[in-house]
């Protein structure tokens, strides 16, 4: 994503096309507006950048406020819920070709026993579980390496279980150091790489 970002801030930022692009997208969803700005500052020093891919979406963002300002009505109430949808944002749009080539990519090692070992014992999100899931189901391969994650997901829970039951005042004594990491890991996994 880092080389993606650069490349739109340093390469495509000036490319009438591109900016085209990202107005008919409208822009960047909230996250990475964000990042977009903190990477232009750390590798730029500045935001020039990020200023004029700004202005693009903001440009295109107000044309479609001041069309629906024009109307009454069903008319303004349907330009107004166009206006709400959340933008088709690029860095999503890469992110999201990334990881259905890393989830293609992933499902091919299956029969590899050292791989499967691997996937089987690797802290996956549950979102990319469920992509894994989704592509693998006719994977005999796979299959295997499910049942691995479904016992650690469910192994987290019972160490998430454990915890509470043992973080009152009268049982902290029993309280472990796996317990403790609980909480992170079901963060992890639970959050994804958002």
């Amino acid at each position: 994503m880092d080389r993606f970002i650069g490349s739109m801030l340093w390469e495509r930022v000036s490319d009438v096309s591109f900016q085209r692009e990202l107005a008919e997208a409208r822009g960047f969803c909230g996250p990475h507006v964000t990042v977009v700005l903190a990477a232009d500052r750390r590798e730029m020093g500045g935001t020039l950048g990020t200023a004029i891919l700004e202005g693009t979406v903001l440009a295109a963002r107000l044309r479609e406020l001041e069309e629906a300002r024009r109307h009454r009505g069903r008319t303004r109430a349907k330009r107004l819920a166009e206006a709400r949808v959340h933008p088709r944002c690029p860095v999503c749009v890469q992110r999201g070709i990334a990881v259905a080539d890393a989830v293609a990519g992933l499902l091919e090692t299956t029969d590899d026993p050292a791989w499967a070992d691997a996937l089987g014992r690797a802290e996956l999100c549950l979102d990319h579980l469920v992509l894994l899931m989704t592509e693998g189901s006719g994977s005999p391969g796979w299959l295997a390496i499910e049942d691995r994650q479904l016992g650690r997901l469910h192994e987290l829970r019972d160490r998430l279980t454990r915890f509470v039951h043992h973080s009152s005042h009268d049982r902290r004594h029993l309280l472990s150091g796996e317990e403790e990491s609980a909480t992170g890991q079901a963060a992890r996994a639970l959050g994804g790489d958002t």
